[in-house]
């Protein structure tokens, strides 16, 4: 099944389970890279949701779909779960 197929169902488990998000101690972001400090705890969570996301995938066979983990604003200290489509090819090289 396509990830946009299964995005139509209106009742998939994705949408009951959202896209959970998880605080972190500290996230820091420059051009170049991202570091995250997690507590113990927030480490867990963080494990636990991206397994739950890979599980959905595989149980539900979502042929071209990844997990995606995203953070959203400058100062936002939280790291959100979900769904995506997987990338096609190669990483576009730079000229």
């Amino acid at each position: 099944m396509k990830l946009s197929d299964y995005l139509a169902v209106t009742n998939s488990a994705h949408k009951q389970q959202g896209n959970p998000a998880v605080e972190v101690n500290a996230l820091y972001k420059t051009r170049e890279n991202i570091n995250c400090y997690l507590t113990a705890t927030q480490a867990m969570n963080l494990a636990e949701n991206l397994l739950m996301k890979a599980r959905l995938i595989q149980e539900e066979g979502i042929d071209d779909a990844i997990v995606h983990l995203w953070n959203q604003g400058a100062n936002n200290e939280t790291l959100y779960c979900g769904l995506n489509q997987a990338r096609q090819g190669p990483r576009r090289k730079k000229t």
